[in-house]
């Protein structure tokens, strides 16, 4: 059974991206003295001397010297055939980087598997991603594993999902500990769905103190859910402060909802704010039939979270005595049940009632699933018109695959402008393929540092955060 109508609930990940290993570069000269003067030295300390001294290299551009190292390294550890992959694409020729990664998979590195499945990712082939992830998997990469298990979640492959993100959580990785959580929840499940969530927890995982504290809320545990919540106040994502703000809401304290508006929107804003939350926030902090908004708006999402769909259709058509809204989360709600027609039924109402931009860019979104483009263009611009900074990123984004880049790229700077990441994302591309790369370090850079930003995630970040270490 489903949960949560609002988003896709997989958490996003840095692991979609092109990972590279962590720079240890001081270790290499150390290690390189022990291992001539002891040969008993383990096969992993060699591969670190080796896998840094190919490291250095190839920051100095000494690239087939560090290719011999890197070679060298893979007799101790396969993954060293992907930073050989890496070094390439990043460093020489983006094709010779794929064909290198597919030579580290045939000599049966996963890793390099992995990374292919990411560079297809990032040029939009979906098909071929998910035959490099699954290949990756097979050999045991765990971030192959993790990729391809959220590849199945959002193929409604339950099963296979659950198979391969538990791979990926009996590895380390954290985000399938939080991923698999979400899973649990969504089919009710909750003992399993709290247990996920505490090991995404142990593991240093904000995303799972936001979606351990929701299930709380939803069984009316504010108390313990606020405990929880606490514990990302004062980091810099907009949805746990969302959440923290509810129960202040329900606490008859604005005073301390204002105070972390201020936090969200000042000086220092914080990454993944987006329209629904802005809307919502508007509406606790508003006037008493504001109020009133934002309470049926809460309490369908809480009915949803339970899979009381028809108690909560009512909850938002009550809220249609009130305003428009209700006729955009109508649209959430049975988007999330996979019923596009009532949900595109709900959205062009909503638009043609309140001007609302998210309403367009979610028809739009609709559209380009159905691979309808001319209707989804349309509907980007219609929000763009209206002001909402992901249609203008969307419209570009498909313009760029369709090769219209002179106006995808007017469209990205546009949006850069607005500090939208993902239309910064989106001229990194565009300057990655036109081999600017100090315009493609200013942007990485902007990424990981300019606060701010609308709709940053963990995936831009992680984005930015390779390139700086590859470029």
């Amino acid at each position: 059974m489903k949960k949560e109508p609002l988003a896709n609930r997989m958490r996003p990940t840095t692991l979609d991206e092109i990972v590279g290993q962590e720079s240890i570069i001081g270790k290499g000269t150390v290690l390189r003295k022990r291992i001539e003067t002891d040969k008993r030295k383990s096969d992993e300390d060699k591969y670190m001397y080796l896998w840094s001294t190919g490291l250095s290299l190839s920051e100095a551009g000494e690239i087939e010297t560090a290719e011999k190292y890197y070679l060298s390294a893979a007799k101790y550890n396969k993954e060293a055939y992907s930073d050989i992959g890496n070094m390439y694409y990043f460093k020489v020729d983006k094709e010779k980087g794929m064909r290198k990664f597919e030579e580290g998979y045939a000599k049966g590195d996963g890793e390099s598997a992995f990374q292919l499945g990411a560079v297809y990712s990032q040029m939009g082939d979906k098909t071929k991603a998910k035959e490099w992830y699954l290949k990756g998997a097979e050999l045991g990469s765990a971030k192959a594993q993790f990729n391809l298990g959220t590849i199945y979640k959002k193929e409604n492959n339950i099963k296979e999902a659950k198979r391969w993100l538990l791979e990926a959580a009996n590895k380390g990785i954290t985000q399938a500990m939080t991923n698999l959580g979400i899973i649990y929840d969504n089919e009710n499940y909750d003992k399993e769905a709290k247990k996920w969530y505490l090991k995404g927890i142990e593991k240093g995982d904000k995303f799972s103190n936001i979606d351990l504290g929701k299930l709380l809320i939803s069984e009316n545990k504010i108390d313990e859910a606020k405990k929880y919540l606490l514990k990302v106040e004062d980091g810099n994502d907009a949805e746990g402060i969302y959440y923290l703000m509810t129960i202040y809401y329900r606490e008859k304290n604005k005073s301390k909802i204002h105070s972390l508006k201020e936090k969200m929107f000042g000086k220092n804003k914080m990454n993944g704010i987006d329209d629904e939350i802005m809307l919502k926030i508007d509406l606790m902090l508003g006037n008493e039939n504001e109020n009133k908004k934002f309470e049926l708006i809460d309490e369908a999402d809480s009915l949803i979270r339970i899979n009381k769909y028809e108690e909560a259709k009512k909850k938002y058509e009550k809220l249609l005595e009130y305003g428009f809204e209700g006729y955009y989360f109508l649209g959430n709600m049975y988007k999330f049940l996979d019923n596009n027609s009532e949900a595109m039924k709900y959205y062009e109402i909503a638009y043609k009632k309140g001007n609302m931009g998210m309403a367009a860019y979610k028809i739009g979104n609709i559209y380009e699933e159905e691979n309808n483009k001319l209707e989804a263009k349309k509907w980007y611009q219609i929000g763009i018109n209206s002001g909402n900074l992901l249609s203008l990123s969307s419209l570009g984004l498909l313009l760029k695959n369709e090769g219209n880049e002179k106006i995808a790229k007017e469209l990205f700077l546009k949006g850069a402008n607005q500090k939208n990441t993902e239309a910064i994302a989106g001229l990194i591309g565009y300057y990655q393929k036109t081999g600017e790369d100090k315009k493609v370090k200013e942007l990485a850079k902007r990424i990981l540092e300019e606060k701010g930003l609308y709709y940053n995630s963990s995936i831009w970040i992680g984005t930015a955060d390779k390139i700086l270490l590859y470029n």
